[in-house]
């Protein structure tokens, strides 16, 4: 976490603690988490590991009103899970501001992106993930944001470093997010649709440079990518099903920072899911995805899987996946990858 927010919230933290108005209730909450997996693939080595151990410490400090502040905190206490895809699940440090009834929530800090599905779907303690690691590279960033109901309407809207979470803004770039969304009853089902902005510069992973595409690559330094994305996300709910997709296009402008030069171009991912409850505790998986960065290029990467999740109870779920990733016509990148993973997450 940059040093600059780390003292704020911390110092937020002591006033709360000293200064506690005698009308205010403090509420602390301490969760944690701990994930053990059994992986096995095509380029790899079979074996156990503990991808993290973390704790989620939480202080809400409430009046007659309501709430007026929230203190969250995401710590990595442990595990194997490093570089970008560290970065992608862990570093959540915030403080929730409502600012009263009908009006919107600040929430200053690192936080969850809130683009496409990302807004509303915690993707952190699942095998299967979405597309945002091909797409925009983050899912955690530094910021401001504001998010509320308008009518019908959910909202957000962010300002952020673009350089994700743990890191000082070194380059005075700031990335816009923006997203709404509705939700419409059909019957006995759910509609969700929503639609996000995305504007700025994010770091840039080569495709296909990692076989898992981005979630284990290092970024390349060399280069930034500017971005400007949009996406369509829905999700409905009809009995046993649940169907997520997630249309993502737009404009990458691709930048090498030693020679000045642009590579630029149209994008297009899309994203889908269903899951299929056999029961209350047990459900069945399936996705596809595709991101094409650049369409006058060849290059497109594309991931399909199969799983399952059952919940033993409530603090024991069970994950199983088996997935193929293709990267085409990359060069200097493995064509396909096959990965089979057992994972244990453990809730205190």
């Amino acid at each position: 976490m940059p040093r600059l927010l780390s003292a704020v919230i911390l110092s937020l933290l002591f006033l709360v603690f000293a200064f506690q108005p005698a009308f205010a209730a403090l509420q602390a909450e301490f969760g944690s988490a701990l994930y053990f997996r059994y992986s096995d693939s095509s380029d790899m080595d079979p074996g156990f590991d503990l991808p993290g151990i973390e704790l989620n410490p939480r202080f809400t400090l409430s009046g007659d009103a309501g709430d007026l502040l929230t203190l969250a905190f995401q710590i990595f206490a442990n595990g194997t899970m490093h570089g970008t895809m560290k970065d992608l699940h862990y570093g959540n440090a915030y403080l929730i501001i409502p600012t009263g009834l009908d009006k919107p929530t600040i929430k200053l800090g690192q936080q969850v992106l809130p683009f496409g599905q990302l807004a509303e779907y915690d993707t952190h303690a699942q095998i299967i993930q979405n597309l945002y690691a091909k797409t925009i590279g983050l899912r955690i960033d530094t910021g401001i944001s504001l998010y509320g109901l308008a009518g019908a309407y959910d909202y957000w809207l962010m300002i952020s470093n673009g350089n994700g979470p743990n890191r000082a803004d070194s380059d005075n770039n700031k990335l816009i997010t923006a997203r709404i969304a509705r939700k419409f009853i059909l019957g006995s089902s759910d509609l969700k649709v929503g639609f996000s902005g995305l504007r700025g510069n994010l770091p840039y992973f080569k495709p296909g440079h990692d076989a898992i595409q981005a979630m284990h690559a290092a970024r390349a330094s060399d280069y930034f990518e500017a971005k400007t994305l949009v996406a369509l996300d829905a999700e409905l709910s009809f009995g046993p099903f649940l169907f997520r997709g997630e249309l993502v296009t737009g404009r990458n402008k691709l930048h090498h920072i030693p020679t000045g030069s642009v590579t630029e171009g149209n994008a297009l991912g899309y994203y889908t899911e269903v899951r299929y409850a056999l029961s209350d505790s047990l459900e069945l998986i399936g996705k596809y995805d595709s991101w094409k960065p650049y369409d006058h290029r060849q290059e497109r990467v594309t991931s399909n899987a199969l799983g399952l999740n059952y919940s033993i109870n409530k603090n024991v779920e069970l994950q199983l996946a088996a997935e193929r990733f293709d990267n085409h016509n990359i060069a200097d990148a493995p064509k396909h990858r096959e990965s089979y993973t057992l994972q244990v997450s453990v809730y205190f």
